[in-house]
C-alpha cells in the first residue's frame, strides 16, 4: 500500500511520506522484500513510462529513501535503477528534475568502490550523450562523475581513458551549459 501511495498520491508531501514508510518498511522486514514484492521493478516501470509527475517523483522519492536508510544493502538495484534515474534529468518537469537530483545525491553518497565501478559505464553512456540528447541528463551526468572524483579516485582512474572522449565531445557540445 505504501508503494501504491508513494506513486498515486495527489500531493508532495503524502508521497514523501509514503517514501519513507516504504524505505523503513522494507528495512524492518529485511531487504529480500523488495524481491518479494517486487518493488524495483514497480519503481523502474513507474520512471521509464510517461505515467505524470506525480509518479516519477514518487518514485524518485523512494529510491532516495531507500538509498539513505538501507545503504549499501540498496547498492545493487541503485545500479539496475541508475539508466532511469539519468533520464529523469530530461524530464519537463521542475519537480521531477529536482527529485531525480535529490535521488541522485543519496545514490552516489553511499555507493561503495565496487559499486562506482559498475555505475560508470551507464554514467559515461549518459555524459557522452549516447544515451540521450537532453542537455540536462548530459549535465547531470558530468556533474555525477565529478561527484566521484573525490570519493572513489582509484575507481576514476581505471576508467578515465574511457572518460575523456565523453567530457571531450561535452566541450564540443552546442548547449552552454554543457560547456561549462
Amino acid at each position: 500500500r505504501l508503494l501504491a501511495r508513494c506513486l498515486e498520491a495527489p500531493g508532495r508531501d503524502e508521497r514523501r511520506g509514503a517514501a519513507h514508510g516504504l524505505s523503513a518498511t522494507i528495512k524492518g522486514l529485511g531487504i529480500g522484500t523488495l524481491k518479494a514484492h517486487g518493488v524495483v521493478p514497480k519503481l523502474e516501470a513507474a520512471l521509464q513510462a510517461g505515467e505524470g509527475i506525480n509518479a516519477k517523483h514518487g518514485t524518485l522519492r523512494a529510491v532516495e529513501c531507500l538509498a539513505a536508510r538501507l545503504g549499501v544493502l540498496f547498492e545493487p538495484y541503485e545500479i539496475a535503477l541508475l539508466p532511469c534515474l539519468l533520464g529523469a534529468f530530461s524530464e519537463s518537469s521542475d519537480v521531477v528534475r529536482l527529485a531525480a537530483k535529490g535521488a541522485a545525491r543519496k545514490v552516489f553518497e553511499g555507493l561503495s568502490a565496487h559499486g562506482v565501478k559498475l555505475a560508470f559505464p551507464a554514467v559515461l553512456t549518459a555524459a557522452s550523450g549516447e544515451a540521450s540528447t537532453n542537455w540536462r541528463a548530459r549535465v547531470a551526468a558530468i556533474d555525477m562523475l565529478g561527484a566521484t572524483a573525490s570519493c572513489a579516485p582509484k575507481q576514476l582512474g581505471a576508467v578515465l581513458p574511457r572518460a575523456v572522449p565523453a567530457l571531450a565531445g561535452a566541450l564540443g557540445d552546442t548547449h552552454a551549459k554543457v560547456r561549462e
